[in-house]
């Protein structure tokens, strides 16, 4: 049940919504992980997936992220919802988008844009814990944006973040 928009023309078969059962049709036409992230990474027609992208582009994001957990100061909480905020500010998310419209992704990211900029300006994580709230009120999950974080906190530990 996950959700992700129709896949582009003739590639039905190849669904993420099918599971394994798209597996037979991968293995005919000889396509790749690679391949498939690729194709939804910059589709013709659809919602471009970021996760899709950080894959072909070579997690830029992901490493970016981590490295901004790194650089900043104070709890790991806190810089992980001041990179959640930034790397929600800086493109509107996927899955808002393939649930709720482009329109709805980009009044997130300008939600999260506007709360970014009172959470620097003070000391403060209120405005992040508001915009939480009102996002869970909402129905409006940034998940691809989360992803990206709980990726970038890995490789942070991995880099020596600690706990």
């Amino acid at each position: 049940d996950v959700a992700v928009g129709d896949p582009p023309e003739g590639a039905a078969e190849l669904d993420a919504r099918r599971g394994s059962d798209a597996a037979p049709a991968l293995r005919e036409r000889e396509i790749t992980l690679w391949d498939v992230m690729e194709l939804s990474a910059d589709p013709d027609d659809g919602v471009p997936d970021t996760n899709a992208a950080e894959w072909i582009e070579g997690f830029p994001r992901t490493f970016d992220a981590a490295e901004s957990i790194l650089a900043d100061d104070g709890p790991v909480l806190n810089r992980a919802a001041r990179c959640f905020l930034r790397q929600l500010a800086a493109e509107p998310d996927t899955l808002v988008w393939t649930n709720h419209g482009e329109e709805t992704a980009q009044e997130v990211r300008e939600r999260a844009e506007t709360a970014l900029a009172e959470v620097e300006r003070g000391e403060s994580l209120d405005p992040a814990e508001e915009l939480a709230e009102a996002f869970v009120e909402e129905g409006i999950n940034p998940g691809t944006t989360a992803d990206r974080v709980a990726a970038a906190l890995f490789v942070a530990l991995e880099r020596g973040l600690t706990v």
